[in-house]
């Protein structure tokens, strides 16, 4: 791997750390702060989203492979794939963060607050914190990332198998998986049960791992 490669893990990580001083910032950094900021039983601060933590280990890893295969990404390439990459997290934020029930370091309130308060009904993005902000553009960079490795660029069979499990994992952890399953075992006192209050994080888990393994299995 290229130095360079190195960087742009180093980037990933920087990119991490800045969310999270804007969620201290923002009083949404620790479970502690977002009960007392939305006077919430149940959230789900910056240190409990299994995303951040995803993006930190994961996605940094995934960035340090992909990127040293730059050099095949020509530059029409590589602002389509950065465009397609934004458009999609704008999507996933708009449509599935943003409907989330609970408070969310991310997103705000969550729609169990949001219901029947008149002065909620602003434009769905001016709800995204600026930690969410930086997580809509860390998002999309991430998105472009993949689909130049995948579509654009012709990487040893080892790195596309690194890839796959990074992914793979990604999709377990950033859907709160492990979080539930430690919840059951400890009983978080802030952390609701997404698998009692919500199908969205066990549907896009299984979405995402299907995805990941035929993408996979077509690129070796």
């Amino acid at each position: 791997m290229s130095s360079s490669s190195l960087v742009m893990a180093l980037v990933s990580v920087c990119l991490m750390l800045v969310s999270a001083s804007l969620a201290y910032t923002d009083r949404t950094l620790f479970p502690k702060q977002m009960v007392k900021k939305y006077h919430a039983g149940h959230s789900f601060s910056f240190i409990a989203n299994g995303a951040m933590w995803g993006n930190l280990f994961l996605i940094s890893w995934v960035f340090h492979i992909t990127w040293a295969y730059e050099h095949e990404w020509e530059v029409a390439w590589g602002l389509s794939a950065l465009t397609l990459g934004i458009v999609i997290a704008v999507a996933m934020y708009y449509f599935v963060y943003l409907e989330g029930k609970f408070p969310d370091s991310l997103t705000g309130e969550g729609s169990l607050l949001r219901e029947g308060i008149e002065s909620f009904e602003r434009n769905r993005l001016e709800r995204l914190s600026p930690a969410g902000v930086v997580q809509v553009v860390y998002f999309g960079l991430a998105v472009a990332h993949i689909l130049l490795f995948y579509f654009h660029s012709s990487p040893t069979a080892e790195d596309v198998i690194v890839v796959g499990i990074l992914l793979g994992l990604y999709s377990v952890v950033a859907n709160h998986i492990p979080l539930m399953l430690l919840h059951r075992r400890f009983h978080f006192r802030w952390c609701p049960d997404l698998f009692a209050e919500e199908s969205s994080p066990l549907l896009i888990t299984g979405v995402s791992l299907a995805l990941v393994a035929i993408a996979t299995a077509v690129k070796i």
